[in-house]
């Protein structure tokens, strides 16, 4: 079994990285009355939910305040229902709240349009993190899926702080591995380049004042990255927590 030590320490330095504004992660956005990260996730719900799910309400300094269960599984119906349970009501409550945002999976026209203009506040102003993970294009697999719709992100002014530009019906060659292009805290970890986190992802190109951390083998496309935006930081995070298998994350004790 898979230490949760490891377990924890991955998750921690994907939040943190996305916190920061800062290149030595100083002075992160935390709940200033008990110094904890509080973390909404918004996004797709599947077997794997539970498992990254419980990595992050295992964490210490992770405070899971809410998790809206409603990805590319969910009809309409049922992820509207998740949103008027999960979400707060006023925005005044949403800046609040939340310290840092996870988007997996996830279709804009489940939220409100002011949800949307809620999250860009909260990152460019109130220097709230951002991840996006799993966010890019990929092809339908049946009519019960919508993936995420990047399309009808690229509409929002939320694609304002995405560290890429999006390239909607092509993917990148099909990846084995990621290189480390710089040795940040997301990525400095034993056996990273060995690990086979690849597969077939959306292309895209990172933005002008984009940290590139990895990009896909053998194919060199662009993949986890971040940058800076006003306030806050956006990290892209191409796989999703449901594209690695099991038996691969269970091979790699700090997965």
């Amino acid at each position: 079994m898979v230490s949760q030590v490891y377990l924890i320490r991955i998750t921690s330095m994907l939040v943190l990285l996305s916190l920061s504004v800062t290149p030595v992660l100083s002075d992160p956005k935390i709940d200033p009355s008990s110094g904890r990260i509080r973390l909404l996730i918004v996004g797709e719900s599947t077997p794997y939910s539970p498992y990254y799910v419980t990595m992050y309400a295992n964490d210490p300094r992770i405070d899971l305040r809410g998790v809206v269960s409603a990805g590319d599984y969910g009809d309409p119906k049922y992820t509207a229902r998740f949103i008027r349970i999960f979400m707060p009501r006023t925005e005044e409550r949403f800046l609040d709240s939340f310290d840092v945002l996870e988007l997996v999976d996830f279709v804009p026209w489940s939220l409100q349009d002011y949800h949307i203009r809620w999250m860009y506040e909260a990152v460019k102003n109130r220097g709230f993190g951002m991840t996006l993970c799993q966010m890019g294009w990929y092809p339908y697999l049946s009519h019960k899926y919508t993936s995420n719709d990047p399309e009808a992100w690229m509409a929002t002014v939320l694609y304002e702080a995405y560290p890429v530009d999006m390239v909607v019906g092509k993917q990148n060659k099909p990846a084995i591995s990621q290189s480390i292009v710089e040795k940040t805290p997301v990525v400095s970890m034993p056996d990273f380049e060995e690990f086979p986190m690849g597969g077939a992802h959306g292309l895209v190109f990172a933005r002008p004042g984009t940290k590139i951390h990895t990009r896909f083998r053998p194919g060199l496309e662009d993949a986890i990255s971040s940058r800076d935006f006003g306030e806050g930081r956006v990290l892209w995070y191409p796989n999703g927590w449901n594209t690695i298998s099991d038996g691969q994350w269970r091979t790699w004790k700090y997965f």
